[in-house]
């Protein structure tokens, strides 16, 4: 019983493990971070673009356009 621990206990901080591993928490923060930065880029696009419509709407009925 202690035996095989022993032996999957070194598999599992084999440096390939530790280094699979390392590998994967990279690319699984690299691809959050550029989905969070692509995401929040078309939100401030859509909010920017929202408010430039308001405000030419509001002048144009302010200006008796509307």
């Amino acid at each position: 019983m202690l035996q095989g621990y022993g032996r999957n206990s070194s598999v599992l901080h084999s440096p390939v493990v530790l280094a699979a591993a390392s590998v994967s928490a990279s690319v699984s923060a690299s691809v959050s971070a550029s989905v969070s930065a692509s995401v929040s880029a078309s939100v401030s696009a859509l909010v920017a673009a929202g408010v430039a419509a308001g405000v030419a709407a509001g002048v144009g009925l302010g200006l008796g356009w509307g």
